[in-house]
């Protein structure tokens, strides 16, 4: 079984775990108007969320193994919203749309919580267990899977977690993928699961890859063209003389000190593997697809380029749109690269063959997963609660 527990599923799974337990720094409540007060107000009718801080209140319980607050529920929710519509708006009408999207994201996030908690204690208590060793692995993937984005636009916001935490999250997900795949293992023989491989041809195929490496150097924003014949002179001498007269050897050593990306530099420039289709900038993709193990490239330049997202809140641009529409506009720099190529991982999944097994079944874990889960809330040997607006406070017994 363990064999097909170390072909990651698509991360996103991932990201839904670990923001579905995110910790939460407790804050005094403050003797203002407007903010939630430690103690109950007046209007006894109001909900729990309204009458005490989220931090105290629990909206889901799954046995007696979880508990979920309503401050955890409210970051999970928020993942899920746009930034199309103003909230500092004094539009009635907006407003309350803001309320409806938001309440439609709670119940959303609440109930795939419970979902994934419930698939995890089921698993827990029929003996399944995961090894560190196995999270271990799990962790390193998810680091490869995001490196290049980071090394191009720089860290991104950081999910604050503790790594006890993180460790707990983790092995409850590789839980809830163990306890799926015996589901599937019992319904499914190998012959169902190459019918289905050749229902969808293309999908579980993986074209050959390449174990690629970079040290990059930004160039700043509005960067005249004489300016950057200097940094590419620069950039030549200090950085690509010294590798090419080593052969390469030094370019992790070089990537550390050299690389402008604070991720490179502590990857030592690794950008795990790729494909002729990995989101990389074409002229980077291009380079690496002409490099043999062991080569390194001359020096690759890519231009400045705006990134637009519809309704995007976050990172650093400019808000754009008419007619209430909102577009964030990010302009990233251009930046110089040398590439390395280590080596070449041959196309995997052309017949049935062992990769393209596991691709189907994590695909089967995927739908097994959305679509078992109310069964396993309803038929489950302990007791599975749910109300975004609250059950109890953190310091009442479990009584309701």
């Amino acid at each position: 079984m363990r064999e097909f527990l170390s072909h990651r599923p698509p991360i996103r799974v991932f990201c839904l775990i670990l923001l579905a337990l995110l910790p939460f720094q407790e804050t005094q409540a403050q003797s203002q108007p407007g903010s939630r007060s430690a103690e109950p107000s007046r209007e006894t009718t109001l909900p729990l969320y309204r009458r005490y801080p989220p931090q105290r209140v629990v909206v889901g319980e799954v046995g007696d193994d979880y508990m979920l607050t309503r401050a955890e529920l409210e970051q999970m929710a928020a993942t899920e919203l746009t930034g199309d519509l103003d909230p500092t708006t004094d539009d009635s009408f907006i407003l309350d749309e803001i309320a409806r999207r938001k309440s439609r994201a709670e119940e959303k996030a609440l109930h795939q919580w419970a979902v994934l908690k419930t698939i995890t204690l089921r698993a827990k208590m029929e003996g399944l267990q995961v090894t560190d060793s196995e999270i271990d692995q799990r962790l390193r993937d998810i680091q490869q899977e995001m490196t290049f984005e980071r090394t191009q636009t720089g860290p991104s916001k950081a999910l604050v977690i503790d790594e006890a935490t993180l460790r707990r999250e983790m092995r409850d997900a590789l839980l809830v993928d163990r306890f799926i795949l015996r589901v599937i293992q019992q319904r499914f023989t190998d012959q169902d699961l190459e019918t289905r491989y050749r229902q969808f041809p293309g999908r579980y195929t993986q074209p050959e890859q390449m174990h690629a490496w970079q040290i990059v150097r930004a160039i700043p924003l509005s960067t005249g063209e004489d300016e950057k014949k200097d940094l590419r002179a620069e950039f030549y001498k200090n950085v690509f003389k010294p590798l090419e007269k080593k052969g390469g050897t030094n370019f992790e050593e070089i990537a550390r000190e050299e690389s402008s990306s604070p991720v490179a530099r502590k990857s030592g420039g690794d950008l795990g593997w790729i494909d002729r289709y990995s989101n990389l900038p074409p002229q980077v993709l291009e380079a690496l697809i002409k490099l043999k193990p062991g080569e390194i490239s001359r020096i690759v330049e890519t231009p400045e380029r705006t990134v637009r997202s519809e309704g995007g809140t976050s990172g650093l641009g400019l808000i754009t749109g008419q007619g209430g529409s909102r577009r964030l506009e990010t302009r990233l720099p251009g930046s110089f690269h040398i590439l390395r190529v280590t080596e070449h991982r041959p196309a995997q999944g052309e017949t049935f063959d062992e990769y393209a097994r596991k691709r189907v079944i994590d695909d089967l874990i995927l739908e097994y997963k959305a679509a078992m889960g109310d069964y396993m809330m309803k038929t489950a040997p302990f007791s599975v609660k749910m109300n975004a607006t609250g059950l109890r406070l953190t310091d009442q017994s479990r009584t309701n």
